[in-house]
């Protein structure tokens, strides 16, 4: 959670980081130093290693945040940067812009590609990348798939009552018969007809899918999509031989299906995905990384809290 925390922070700071840098805060040549300020009671909410963590901060970054947080979440946010900032401080790291907020988010942008972002060259192994594309065959292979048109006559499974369902049927085994032949612009023309008869018909073309749903096992973008059963089951025993099925229930409706092509299952050849296994692993290298680095900044940052400062900010909000 604080690796996620730490990352939507930065992601979101990025969009009003720059209205922060102007308004609400001294420059780093004119500000006193922590020691000479005579602090407002409540002002200081949380101190991490020694550094305070204001109200006037905290009011500052819900402004310009406009409603995406909460007192609450932007508290936390605020501590979290101010222990990562403190991390790269410690690192030598620190940066030369003014603004408070805008320097420590600097810092720790620095402090992450310094220790995250870089990976030494021999991080992600060749044989790294050929196992784990061995290991997840299944993520890369693409199952055969089948290409089809289909005539809808809607019917959702809350009105199919057996009337109704017969009903149907009939009409869709009626208007097959009459196809004079086996293409889109046939079922087009029985659909015109069908909605001429007061029927709800339209033509869906070029469906690609599985026979089942390929689920995605590392990466979404390995995913295919499945449809209901009883109308891939007709689809797949289609062929160019026999294109067009008869007329198949299924929960949206009845279904005249017009076969178009196969493709064949396969496996992509290392080659293709290499580069793709490579950057997921280094995604994969980084986020370890970086959660390690959180874990070990936060054993050894001192946060102290002012709970009861804390509890009348996050009631109040912003004045």
């Amino acid at each position: 959670m604080k690796v996620i925390a730490l990352i939507t922070f930065l992601l979101a700071l990025s969009s009003f980081a720059s209205g922060c840098s102007d308004e609400g805060t001294d420059t780093a040549q004119n500000a006193p130093s922590d020691e000479l300020l005579v602090e407002a009671p409540g002002e200081v909410l949380a101190r991490v290693d020694g550094r305070p963590i204001r109200r006037s901060q905290l009011d500052a970054l819900l402004t310009r945040s406009a409603g995406k947080l909460d007192a609450e979440h932007a508290l936390a946010e605020l501590m979290e940067l101010e222990v990562m900032a403190g991390e790269a401080i410690k690192r030598g790291l620190d940066g030369s812009l003014t603004s408070e907020m805008a320097k420590e988010r600097a810092m720790v942008q620095r402090l992450l590609e310094d220790r995250v972002e870089e990976l030494p060259d021999n991080a992600i192994s060749d044989s790294l990348v050929q196992e784990m594309y061995d290991t997840y065959a299944m993520e890369f292979f693409v199952p055969e798939l089948v290409t089809a048109s289909h005539l809808l006559f809607e019917l959702p499974s809350a009105q199919q009552t057996p009337e109704r369902v017969a009903e149907v049927m009939a009409l869709a085994k009626e208007l097959r018969a009459a196809l004079k032949e086996p293409t889109e612009a046939e079922l087009e023309r029985l659909a015109l007809l069908a909605n001429i008869r007061g029927y709800i018909v339209r033509v869906e073309k070029n469906l690609t899918f599985p026979l089942r749903a390929v689920p995605a096992m590392v990466s979404e973008t390995s995913r295919y999509p499945g449809v209901v059963e009883p109308f891939a089951d007709a689809a797949f025993a289609l062929s160019i031989e026999q294109p067009l099925s008869e007329p198949t229930l299924t929960t949206f409706g009845v279904h005249v299906i017009l076969f178009k092509k196969r493709t064949q299952g396969r496996r992509p050849p290392f080659e293709v995905v290499e580069s793709r296994i490579r950057e997921d692993l280094i995604a994969r290298m980084r986020s370890k990384n970086l959660s390690r680095l959180i874990d070990k900044v936060h054993q050894n940052a001192k946060i102290a809290v002012d709970e009861s400062a804390i509890d009348e900010a996050v009631t109040q909000g912003v004045e």
